[in-house]
């Protein structure tokens, strides 16, 4: 009888394994076009583990279209948020990062980054440090708070008109200090060497471009 209850036990854990991969499948694409049924299984932001046909394969999440990228990214818990574009001056930049808030911590990473050197009166520029920081709007005014990334070196000669790749970055934000409101924004900045800009004092160019509003949880 003990063996019985056993193997009805082993059928009715095995029949519901199926079907919670029968309920959670889903049609999955690749880069190619190429198109297969399987279950998410996990996942981080390089590579998704995905079951087909009872056996789990790893793929690259690059691989897959951009549907099946944020499928998975809301699994994850983050949000996807683009900010700037290739249109502005000196520095132009536009990412496409994700973000999730941890407790008091903002993590981001940079999925796709490009920027651009545009200044037309010189031949390029070093892109000397990267960071993050928030912006915050209320009354329909738009200032900078204390809340920032640690700089990122990129140490990288920019020729003028040159796209240069930046993805893959990953900052986080210290959230404790900010006092919330309906929205937040994120800035990022671009910093260029030193120069003497004035007052006789030595000053980062810095260059911003800013994305559309995005509201946090409040902290407890």
């Amino acid at each position: 009888m003990k063996l019985l209850h056993l193997k009805i036990l082993f059928f009715l854990t095995l029949n519901q394994l199926l079907l919670a991969d029968f309920i959670e499948s889903k049609l999955w694409t690749n880069i190619d076009g190429r198109s297969f049924t399987g279950t998410f299984v996990s996942s981080d932001l390089d590579d998704v583990r995905i079951r087909k046909d009872g056996t789990e394969h790893s793929i690259s999440v690059k691989n897959l279209i951009e549907d099946d990228q944020s499928y998975i990214f809301k699994k994850l818990g983050y949000e996807t948020y683009a900010i700037g574009n290739m249109a502005g001056g000196a520095f132009a930049g536009k990412v496409k990062c994700l973000w999730k808030q941890e407790g008091s911590k903002l993590r981001i990473y940079a999925l796709d980054w490009k920027v651009r050197f545009r200044c037309h009166d010189q031949a390029g520029r070093e892109l000397k440090n990267v960071y993050l920081w928030l912006g915050n709007n209320e009354h329909s005014k738009s200032w900078g708070t204390r809340i920032k990334s640690k700089r990122i070196n990129i140490n990288r000669d920019i020729a003028r008109g040159e796209i240069s790749d930046l993805s893959g970055l990953s900052f986080e934000l210290e959230l404790n200090d900010v006092e919330m409101s309906d929205y937040h924004f994120l800035v990022t900045t671009y910093e260029s060497g030193e120069e003497k800009m004035g007052f006789n004092f030595d000053m980062p160019e810095q260059y911003l471009s800013t994305g559309k509003p995005l509201t946090f949880s409040h902290l407890d």
